[in-house]
């Protein structure tokens, strides 16, 4: 096959805020840059036996199911109803002897959840990658009690090529920690100078991991993937906000924008709410995110009917 570096690999759409979604290219230079940074990150090594539970349109899938291979690994495939089922999966995780696992936090509480004890392990698990949305602190609390786990926080939007970041959980303020092999992290003030540590400004990722830009999407990849005067390489703005610990780690602050993640998923609020106001019989729609009483992130809608006062009727 005439592929190269510069070939594409894949596109993963991601939620666009005016409604049409934006998809990421990712080159195989991109994957094979990542994939080379497992072992040494990780410490994945053959014998190894990880988890595929992801969905393919999860950029995450790509570790799972290819990124394992080339570490030498094997790959555990889930059943639909095993991923579906937390206890079903306890089961598989047990049985097929697995030692690596990927899941984002609002998964892995639900697996936690369904052990017989809440004191109890992960049966042989040696190594937790733990991402695609924000990890809380009373989960990373809760994690720390699995001495025998090592439990990495990671962090990478999708145009970066799956992860970017990652911190060996330990005690103390979740951090996602520093950059991978490869990537270089800045934290940039709103003007696009470097932020010293303690300030708060836009991560900005570089490095063999950024995407092409955005398929068939100029003016967006214009905007989002950027040069800097004085600094080698193409860099993508994340979005998110961040700061320099004293030590060089580097901390999550939430979002400038309104972008949200559900359950791992990239979610634009300007995006559902486009959607809404197609709906016949509707004005007007708001978007926003609450907790439940479980302390899990939902969406809720707010409409405003066309020429009705009943909300049944829309």
């Amino acid at each position: 096959a005439a592929i190269t570096p510069d070939s594409l690999a894949y596109v993963i759409f991601t939620s666009g805020s005016t409604g049409t979604p934006k998809g990421a290219m990712l080159t195989h230079g991109n994957a094979a840059s990542f994939f080379a940074a497992l072992p040494q990150t990780f410490g994945f090594a053959p014998g190894d036996r990880i988890l595929g539970v992801t969905t393919v349109s999860f950029d995450i899938a790509a570790l799972e199911l290819l990124g394992s291979l080339c570490c030498g690994m094997t790959v555990v495939l889930a059943s639909s109803e095993q991923a579906r089922d937390p206890a079903l999966l306890l089961e598989l995780i047990a049985r097929e002897k697995v030692s690596v696992l990927q899941m984002t936090p609002t998964r892995l509480k639900l697996l936690l959840d369904a052990l017989p004890s809440p004191h109890d392990a992960l049966p042989g698990i040696r190594t937790l990658l733990v991402g695609g949305e924000a990890l809380v602190q009373n989960l990373a609390e809760r994690l720390l009690a699995y001495r025998d786990v090592a439990v990495f926080n990671v962090y990478g939007p999708t145009e970066t090529t799956i992860w970017s970041a990652s911190w060996r959980l330990a005690a103390g303020p979740v951090s996602l920690g520093r950059a991978l092999p490869g990537e270089q992290l800045l934290v940039l003030s709103a003007s696009g100078r470097l932020q010293p540590p303690g300030a708060v400004g836009e991560i900005a990722i570089a490095g063999a991991g950024v995407a092409r830009g955005y398929l068939n999407d100029a003016a967006r990849t214009a905007e989002r993937f950027i040069s800097l005067p004085g600094i080698a390489g193409r860099f993508y703005l994340t979005g998110d906000l961040g700061r320099w610990t004293a030590d060089g780690r580097l901390q999550y602050l939430g979002r400038r924008d309104d972008q949200v993640k559900i359950r791992g998923m990239r979610i634009e609020i300007g995006d559902i709410e486009h959607q809404l106001r197609q709906l016949p019989g509707v004005r007007d729609a708001a978007a926003a995110i609450r907790r439940n009483a479980l302390g899990e992130e939902e969406i809720v809608a707010y409409l405003v009917g066309q020429d009705c006062a009943d909300p049944a009727q829309l």
